[in-house]
């Protein structure tokens, strides 16, 4: 799940991702009214190698958890500063990135409601 730092930590998460490391397209005025599934955006937040590596190892953490633990759920949160576009993009690859190694992820957008978009 993405979610905005503003807004509250989520109180059930099991893991919590915090990419306000990377590129904010908040600050790029074209894209301060889009969101993370906006591709324009997503390939901001991605243009940086870093932020692939960070994908990356938070892959790599999660899946070393569910293979030593052998628990079939986990509940991994995504937070930037408004729950708009780095977590929103970041969660989004990480759901993709979980599907293309077997397991069921699940991509939910807290923060959703405040997406000046249609609902997909």
């Amino acid at each position: 799940m993405s979610f905005g730092y503003k807004y509250g930590i989520p109180d059930d998460a099991e893991f919590v991702i915090d990419v306000r490391c990377l590129p904010n397209p908040y600050w790029v005025d074209s894209m301060r009214d889009k969101c993370g599934l906006d591709s324009d955006v997503d390939a901001y937040v991605f243009a940086d190698n870093s932020s692939v590596e960070f994908l990356e190892s938070a892959v790599s953490m999660i899946l070393s958890c569910l293979r030593m633990t052998k628990i079939d759920v986990i509940k991994a949160y995504v937070g930037c500063t408004g729950g708009r576009h780095r977590s929103v993009a970041f969660a989004e690859r990480l759901g993709k990135r979980l599907r293309a190694e077997g397991y069921q992820a699940d991509v939910i957008h807290r923060e959703r409601a405040g997406f000046d978009r249609a609902e997909d």
